[in-house]
């Protein structure tokens, strides 16, 4: 990993170059103000309700005991659970275009959420430690905080490309059949999000730029998954291979169902063509 100012440039496992802008302080900051104010709105939804309840007879005590459960739950499980569903978002980050990912350019999973965040005690700038935490931040060049030291993530700027939250590959594009691949590797999360974050960002038209980085990524994952065709296509233009590969294992059940499909009309038409 390569921090050039406020920018950050991670090279994948894949031999891809990313390119990251990091997230600054003040945006940090803001993004947890508004978080806070959410998790404030919860606490006095959550006081209204208990409040009802605790008016009923007999449930005085469980009343009581149940706003403190909720309140430790929505107080601690509220970051963990947003940037673990929403991949390194919470509500406020996401608002002012931020994510939380790996040191490695990849999404973070659950664990990673809960790490960073069981750790905001030593710097949330709601408490006495602000000045520790902040110090920390800024003596940081990838602007980690402690609890990203320890999880080994990084908070980012997200380009707003305008482009939908879901990529979608082009309807006419062939997927991959599982006679092309002689090798039992498959993309995981890890690869599938950082073709999902590449498409994102740059779409798929295939302009030079964009061929130039896909083809880091591209001829390393064809050879891995033993793609069984000439390579020199892939070497002409990467993009398409990138998201054919998106396209069959972004949902797989749907491909092997197509793929089986494909299989049985090819048999038929062997049969035919014997008869």
């Amino acid at each position: 990993m390569k921090v050039i100012d406020c920018a950050v440039q991670i090279e994948t496992p894949e031999s891809a170059i990313l390119n990251f802008h990091l997230a600054g302080a003040g945006t940090r900051a803001a993004a947890y103000a508004l978080d806070v104010l959410i998790r404030v709105l919860f606490f006095v939804i959550l006081q209204f309700i208990m409040g009802f309840i605790g008016v009923l007879p007999g449930f005085e005590d469980f009343s009581a005991g149940m706003f403190i459960f909720a309140w430790f739950i929505i107080d601690w499980g509220y970051s963990c659970l947003f940037e673990g569903l929403w991949r390194g978002q919470t509500p406020g980050k996401r608002a002012l275009g931020l994510r939380v990912i790996k040191e490695g350019g990849y999404s973070i999973g659950f664990f990673d959420a809960l790490t960073r965040n069981l750790l905001r005690a030593a710097d949330n700038p709601a408490m006495i430690t602000m000045g520790i935490g902040f110090l920390v931040m800024l003596s940081s060049k990838k602007m980690q905080r402690i609890g990203d030291m320890v999880a080994g993530t990084i908070v980012i700027r997200e380009k707003h490309t305008g482009l939908k939250n879901t990529f979608r590959p082009p309807e006419e594009l062939i997927p991959l059949e599982s006679q092309e691949l002689s090798s039992s590797y498959r993309p995981g999360d890890r690869v599938m999000g950082l073709l999902d974050r590449f498409f994102k960002r740059w779409g798929a038209q295939g302009n030079p730029r964009q061929q130039e980085i896909a083809l880091q990524l591209a001829i390393p994952l064809a050879k891995k998954m033993g793609y069984l065709g000439s390579l020199k296509p892939i070497e002409e233009d990467p993009t398409e291979f990138l998201l054919r590969v998106y396209k069959t294992f972004s949902n797989p059940e749907e491909h092997e169902s197509q793929d089986r499909n494909r299989r049985s009309r090819k048999r038929s038409f062997k049969r035919r063509g014997a008869a």
